[in-house]
């Protein structure tokens, strides 16, 4: 499915989130997750503490998304090993959905989850034990690390890198787009602010990607729905290098 357009009054795609968890394993695959973390959510403030099983069903399909695009299909081949940064991870979104989804259509998944609040490291570091998970989480903000600690050296090393809801500049943009190998991708998820359009979020987007060409290629940049929660609009972008 491609999804990219340059016209600013395109209307948003609208997704149905218990189609999109069924194409990758279903809501079963999830619920230990999405149990652990409601669990969890009591001590550690990792979600809202209003998120319900349904609204975190839904926010587990709204991060599983990019993999219904062809930017990212041509990394879904059975048997692959994909190493997966996700930056700000938090409670593990966009992160451990998506390496779960990938587990389930045959490619190992390796993950790299950076979260600088102890806590919520803490957590992660539990989360990826208990589901079965490969990887690593690093306690420490994302520009530390790459300055001085574990990414120092992590130029070209991932074939994913993943940024939720945390407005990029475009230093970090350079920093990311160098982490990733000559076929990886970086997926920005972003959520509308109150009030404003997506005819005017899409605008403002897209001027501000184009003045930033030069630090890497656009894939693809669109706005979406997820069923049931249609009055709030997002925006994904994908990214590769120049």
């Amino acid at each position: 499915m491609h999804l990219f357009s340059d016209s600013i009054d395109s209307s948003p795609v609208t997704f149905d989130s218990e189609e999109v968890l069924g194409e990758f394993g279903g809501k079963e695959l999830f619920t230990p997750y999405v149990n652990y973390l409601l669990a969890e959510n009591q001590k550690i403030n990792l979600v809202s503490r209003e998120t319900s099983p349904a609204d975190l069903y839904r926010m587990i399909a709204d991060c599983l998304i990019p993999l219904k695009t062809d930017e990212l299909t041509d990394m879904l081949k059975v048997g692959a090993k994909l190493s997966l940064l996700d930056i700000a991870s938090g409670g593990g979104l966009p992160g451990i959905p998506l390496a779960l989804a990938l587990r389930s259509v045959g490619i190992e998944p390796y993950l790299t989850l950076v979260e600088r609040t102890g806590k919520k490291a803490r957590f992660l570091n539990r989360a990826l034990n208990q589901l079965g998970l490969s990887g690593q989480v690093i306690a420490e903000d994302f520009q530390t690390s790459v300055n001085s600690g574990p990414l120092k050296a992590m130029t070209g090393s991932f074939d994913l890198v993943c940024l939720r809801w945390v407005k990029p500049d475009s230093k970090l943009v350079s920093v990311i787009i160098s982490a990733l190998k000559p076929t990886g991708r970086f997926v920005y998820y972003a959520a509308l602010p109150p009030g404003v359009s997506d005819q005017t979020d899409r605008s403002v987007r897209l001027r501000r990607l184009h003045r930033l060409r030069r630090l890497f290629r656009l894939l693809s940049t669109f706005s979406y729905k997820l069923s049931g929660d249609e009055r709030e609009s997002r925006t994904l972008t994908i990214l590769s290098q120049p």
